[in-house]
């Protein structure tokens, strides 16, 4: 996947942070206060389309289980790849169900040039992935929706915005299924947010999934481990598929089946 920006100047900074253009072309933005970038310069787009998307298996399920169900939450919505992927991959299957997308994110100055198409990071994205975004609708200081047809099948893809402090507030309960299916875990990384990696947040968490939920994430770091051991999540260390990267594991969990 690739997103090569024209022979163009890059803009340096912005007022949400400094635009780094990453090796498979995207953009991405150096927060300004972590002094850490939302995405790995490794590829922002492959990242969320291979780990969030591709081994979850997301993706799979799209084209296996025509008609199925799924909800997902989307934990750090940040820039909005990993958002964006999820729907394009909604949209390019065949004859998927409904999508519940729910995307959590403490940095409300971040939506609305997102949602205008106007964002720096957004620059070289195609039009469908901007008219995703065009989609957007804000319904309060703290929410903002939007409601997308399925070319094909007509199923319904409805992704909510919440603005706030996710390891503070109560976590949005899925509107389907009783609660999500996949977790895309995705803040800034547990040094400079840990609150968002800690046994309490899974335990939270683990309340809003549904058994057979499949989490992911990019950080195998041992105290990540660790708070899901005491959180009754299993877990395991798999491939980091995507080209260039230098890290060799991502994360893959699932909740364990709490017994008396």
């Amino acid at each position: 996947m690739s997103d090569q920006l024209p022979n163009q100047q890059i803009p340096e900074t912005t007022a949400l942070g400094t635009v780094v253009a990453t090796s498979d072309g995207s953009l991405t933005l150096s927060h300004h206060e972590h002094g850490e970038c939302y995405h790995t310069r490794a590829g922002a787009l492959a990242e969320a389309h291979h780990l969030y998307v591709v081994a979850s298996g997301f993706q799979e399920l799209l084209a296996q289980d025509a008609r199925q169900p799924v909800s997902v939450l989307d934990v750090g919505l940040g820039l909005g790849y990993t958002a964006i992927v999820t729907l394009e991959a909604w949209e390019q299957a065949p004859a998927p169900g409904p999508l519940v997308l729910v995307s959590l994110e403490i940095n409300g100055d971040l939506v609305p040039p997102m949602a205008a198409a106007e964002a720096p990071w957004q620059e070289n994205w195609p039009e469908l992935r901007k008219s995703f975004c065009r989609a957007l609708v804000r319904l309060s200081d703290k929410t903002w929706e939007a409601r997308l047809l399925h070319p094909r099948s007509g199923a319904e893809a409805i992704w909510q915005i919440h603005i706030g402090d996710a390891a503070a507030e109560p976590i949005p309960p899925s509107p389907i299924l009783g609660g999500y299916t996949h977790v895309w875990q995705d803040p800034f990384s547990p040094g400079k947010n840990p609150p968002m990696w800690q046994a309490s947040w899974f335990v939270r968490l683990r309340s809003a999934v549904t058994p057979d939920c499949q989490m992911v994430t990019y950080s195998v770091a041992v105290p990540v481990r660790e708070a899901l051991d005491a959180s009754n999540w299993s877990w395991e260390k798999i491939p980091a598929t995507m080209p260039g990267k230098r890290k060799r594991h991502w994360l893959r969990a699932q909740p364990q089946t709490l017994t008396c």
